[in-house]
């Protein structure tokens, strides 16, 4: 066994022993008003999550983020999510039947990380035309359904590419993604129209069923 291997199996027995005195904590509604997430917490996502717009979602270093098949958590444009975790207290987002200690084969046990902005996008995504992006154009994010006539949740694009939905650091994302059909799945993680001002660093994506 590596030096590493050991390293990592320590930092897992940690994290394991951890979470063992956690409350848990479940999450069923949208997240409307800027919330934060602590480590002593356990997070059950129970559904599709969403940040909406005008809401922040704070998560502290060590947190620890479970779900199912049927959740992610999705950060709308307008949003923002601070996801800055550090190199020996990641934030993990994994399922309900991940030990934290032992790897498993397998995959698409819950969603994944969902991340959409306001910046420009290709003016061919959105289905109405062709042309140069002028800033008016709008998509749906791959894997998200529209859950009634108007709803904007799940598009991204805008004219804004300085635009800012926070920061992913030392983020752990395992076992996740979803295929609903041909070339409409869930990624590990998801980005759409995310804009340059947006952090993303030391991301792992482990066991996921598509890219």
């Amino acid at each position: 066994m590596t030096m590493r291997q050991i390293m990592w199996i320590a930092l897992m027995g940690i994290v394991a022993a951890g979470v063992a005195g956690a409350a848990d904590v479940d999450v069923t509604g949208n997240i409307v008003t800027s919330t934060t997430w602590t480590s002593d917490n356990v997070y059950h996502l129970k559904a599709l999550i969403y940040v909406e717009p005008g809401a922040s979602l704070t998560i502290e270093p060590g947190t620890i983020i479970r779900g199912t098949q049927e959740s992610a958590l999705i950060v709308a444009k307008g949003a923002q999510i601070f996801a800055n975790g550090r190199k020996h207290a990641p934030i993990i987002m994994t399922s309900e039947q991940d030990d934290l200690v032992s790897w498993r084969e397998t995959c698409e046990e819950w969603g994944n990380l969902t991340i959409m902005g306001n910046a420009l996008i290709a003016a061919t995504l959105d289905g109405q035309g062709t042309g140069q992006p002028d800033g008016t154009d709008t998509a749906q994010m791959e894997g998200l359904t529209a859950r009634f006539a108007g709803d904007t949740l799940p598009l991204f694009g805008g004219n804004d590419d300085d635009d800012d939905s926070g920061v992913i650091r030392y983020v752990s994302l395992r076992y996740g993604g979803k295929v609903l059909s041909i070339a409409n799945e869930l990624n590990g993680m998801s980005i759409g129209g995310v804009g340059r001002a947006t952090e993303i660093d030391y991301v792992e994506i482990m066991n996921n069923v598509d890219d």
